[in-house]
């Protein structure tokens, strides 16, 4: 303890956020150790704590302001989704999306396994995310909290059910940290990230703001849709 210096501490996190950790998730491991470290200089152990940086400077913050559509303009924009010549193959996923409360990273994660059509039920326990060394991994939901069964509506249960009946067959099942059935994977297999999702809500809402004149926030399934109900 006493070798660690500010600039490793500062090493330490960075290295966390380009291993795919969010900015909150690096500040709340920053939170544990600031404390602990702390005692140790208050204890004489330490002479400086490490960790007692501004952390502003250090990472890169990624969070986003969380925008709020209209159910409205969610009606709205999930009628033009599924007319749409292009864009109507998303309707189902973006409907659970809107639907579900589900954080993108979870939807990716889902597996066969955790679709209960028989009982209804949507296990969540566990979420996708691909480093940015294009690695594959499987993290526990964000918090305690975040491990839950979500009951499905009719609609939810017939969305789901669509999803698992054109589920292509001819596809390898790839296994990620003993995980495998992925409900979406690219040609290869593999199962498909965040990022793609993110990509196919954010140009699908491009298209709709340049036919419509009425817009709709630049939503995207980052994290959670959230719908306003004022």
């Amino acid at each position: 303890m006493a070798e660690i210096k500010t600039s490793d501490a500062k090493l330490f996190l960075i290295k966390l956020q380009q291993d795919g950790r969010g900015s909150s998730t690096v500040k709340t491991i920053r939170g544990v150790l600031r404390p602990a470290f702390q005692m140790a200089v208050d204890d004489d152990v330490l002479v400086k704590n490490p960790f007692g940086f501004e952390l502003a400077g250090v990472i890169v913050n990624t969070e986003h302001t969380r925008q709020a559509v209209t159910r409205a303009q969610m009606n709205s924009f999930l009628k033009f989704v599924r007319y749409d010549n292009v864009y109507h193959k998303y309707y189902d996923v973006f409907y659970l999306l809107f639907h579900t409360g589900l954080r993108i990273s979870e939807f990716c994660g889902l597996t066969l396994k955790d679709i209960d059509l028989e009982n209804r039920i949507i296990n969540i326990d566990h979420q996708l995310q691909r480093t940015s060394k294009m690695e594959y991994i499987i993290e526990s939901t964000k918090t305690n909290a975040g491990t839950r069964k979500i009951p499905m509506t009719e609609d939810v249960y017939q969305t789901f059910k669509r999803i698992l009946e054109n589920r292509p067959t001819n596809l390898p099942e790839i296994m990620v940290c003993g995980y495998v059935g992925f409900l979406f994977r690219d040609k290869k297999g593999m199962p498909e990230v965040a990022m793609h999702w993110e990509h196919r809500f954010n140009h699908a809402v491009k298209r709709y703001n340049d036919i419509f004149k009425v817009q709709i926030p630049n939503i995207t399934p980052h994290g959670r849709v959230i719908i306003r109900t004022s």
